[in-house]
């Protein structure tokens, strides 16, 4: 807040909203929700890295198979943890279910692994790939999140930094 009120300071001039204002806005928005996930602290992003890796794999090996259904359900649980244009539930919400999922094998691992001075998700990712969950089991765990609307949705007002009108426009 404090390098935007140096700025601010001079009270720049309003300018009015026109389409060079608008692609900046937009370039702002998709960086935005580009970046979005990644203010989740790290164990949150690693569940959720750790969620996708998963079951990209279970949904692979369905279809291999020949269970396509399956694999296309896989997909659809996939798709919650990453980015959209459509309404998800709120990443953190999904990195919290998806940790509850694998709190067994965490647990597990602890007691297999008395010495370890720590244990990391990825000590689980093994026995992720070879013992897969039940489809019904994960889809329940995440059936009833909450929905949020997308990044640009959920923005109902801003401060807009446009260059000189002399400044290169973005290119989108």
């Amino acid at each position: 807040v404090g390098p935007l009120r140096e700025k601010l300071r001079e009270d720049p001039p309003s300018l009015p909203y026109d389409e060079v204002c608008d692609e900046w806005l937009n370039r702002y928005l998709t960086e935005a929700t580009r970046v979005e996930r990644l203010l989740l602290p790290r164990r949150m992003l690693r569940a959720l890295d750790q969620m996708g890796q998963a079951i990209d794999d279970w949904a692979s090996k369905a279809a291999r198979r020949g269970e396509y259904e399956i694999s296309e359900r896989w997909r659809k649980v996939r798709a919650l943890s990453t980015p959209s244009d459509e309404p998800r539930p709120d990443p953190y919400l999904v990195a919290e279910q998806w940790l509850a999922l694998v709190q067994p094998l965490l647990a597990d691992a602890r007691r297999e692994q008395r010495r370890a001075r720590y244990l990391r998700l990825n000590h689980i990712t093994p026995t992720l790939r070879t013992e897969p969950f039940d489809i019904e089991d994960v889809e329940k765990a995440f059936t009833g999140l909450p929905l949020g609307a997308p990044l640009e949705k959920r923005i109902t007002a801003c401060i807009l930094g446009v260059p000189e009108p002399s400044a290169a426009t973005p290119t989108t």
